[in-house]
């Protein structure tokens, strides 16, 4: 995150205050979700999802602050998680 994101993240977090914050956070998660319905009900939403997808990122952001999650920790995480899933595709596809 660029250092005026972080800026305003921190006021964000300052105004409306963590919990609000947490709750914001599901709240985008749940649009995404319905968002994501609609696209397999109806096709031809993509601005809706992009749109959907950023929101989820920013309050993502929001979340890792808030936790204290470093990018260092996020990026080992999501590491190991990648591994896992390309072993879980691996041993579906017949080649582990």
């Amino acid at each position: 995150m660029t250092t005026r994101e972080h800026a305003l993240y921190c006021r964000a977090i300052d105004l409306w205050g963590k919990s609000a914050q947490f709750c914001q956070a599901m709240e985008e998660c749940g649009e995404l979700i319905s968002a994501l319905n609609k696209h397999l009900r109806h096709g031809n939403n993509r601005a809706n999802l992009v749109d959907e997808m950023v929101d989820v990122t920013i309050m993502i952001e929001q979340v890792r602050m808030m936790i204290g999650c470093t990018d260092d920790d996020f990026e080992e995480a999501k590491r190991l998680k990648l591994i896992e899933f390309n072993d879980a595709v691996t041993l579906l596809e017949g080649k582990g």
